[in-house]
């Protein structure tokens, strides 16, 4: 199956049904698995029949994916927003009490660490490694006056995540990069991956707030926003060298596109909010 960038999935006929089959690493699978039995007791997510290690097999959804369906901007973001506020509460109400220990508490730095390759121009590194410290200043400053608690954040979900059955119900999919974070977190990475144009943020953010009677921080979430399209660009930029993860449906030229859409918004987003560090422009690397 096309689609996915992570992993691969293939759907499987036996006994007369299609199942939906991913491949995962031991330490992706901890996280998905937790989550998977959660969401599927709350109904959001497609029932799981099996797991082992590697595997995981669950009800193949009959539909499309937001990413492909011909439906207004605005409608997708709105389905989204839904799953991700229930999302956000599944750790709350977790009736089978099932152990989250495993959920790691997001740590920006580190991620954006191990995302950075020795292999790299000696420049792109510099200039990365002054990013990320003064997007990580940035957060903790915002962070230390934040009134959010923590909440269980999905951190990627990307339209192709979204799928709509034939009856217009809509599942939530890949809990593999989930992790405990605020709100402002799930949705710069939901506007990030999802290249949604910045004339959107407000409706976004006072969708998410209505629906929830909760605060959302604006400039928090800019900075996390920055930090997504900093960490989403260096992702893409790395898959694009990756011989051995890329397949056929995701051409070297296809992931710098990703890599150099992400940095351009990146670029845009640090001079509208005046980050002088942020020079030279990320996108003169690609």
């Amino acid at each position: 199956m096309t689609g996915g960038l992570s992993n691969p999935c293939f759907k499987v006929a036996a006994d007369n049904n299609f199942y939906f089959a991913k491949f995962t690493n031991e330490q992706q699978l901890a996280n998905e698995l937790t989550l998977a039995k959660i969401a599927e007791f709350d109904g959001i997510t497609p029932k799981l029949y099996y797991h082992d290690e590697q595997w995981l097999i669950s009800h193949f959804i009959d539909g499309n994916n937001l990413a492909v369906e011909q439906i207004p901007l605005k409608t997708k973001i709105k389905i989204s927003i839904e799953l991700m506020i229930r999302f956000h509460q599944l750790t709350g109400s977790n009736p089978e009490k099932i152990n989250t220990e495993t959920i790691e508490t997001l740590n920006t730095r580190e991620n954006f660490n191990g995302l950075i390759c020795p292999d790299y121009d000696v420049n792109l590194i510099r200039t990365l490694n002054n990013i990320g410290s003064v997007i990580e200043t940035l957060i903790t400053s915002e962070i230390k006056t934040s009134s959010n608690n923590l909440v269980c954040c999905h951190c990627d979900i990307n339209f192709s995540n979204v799928l709509r059955d034939n009856k217009q119900r809509a599942w939530l999919i890949d809990f593999e990069y989930a992790c405990f974070a605020p709100v402002e977190f799930d949705l710069a990475m939901f506007i990030a991956v999802n290249n949604i144009p910045e004339s959107e943020m407000c409706f976004i953010i006072d969708y998410y707030k209505q629906r929830t009677n909760s605060a959302v921080e604006t400039g928090l979430l800019r900075h996390y926003l920055l930090y997504c399209y900093l960490i989403n660009g260096l992702w893409y930029y790395n898959m694009s060298f990756d011989k051995t993860a890329v397949l056929q449906h995701r051409t070297q030229s296809n992931m710098l596109k990703l890599a150099a859409e992400q940095w351009q918004a990146f670029d845009r987003l640090s001079s509208q909010l005046e980050i002088p560090e942020a020079a030279p422009p990320l996108q003169e690397f690609i």
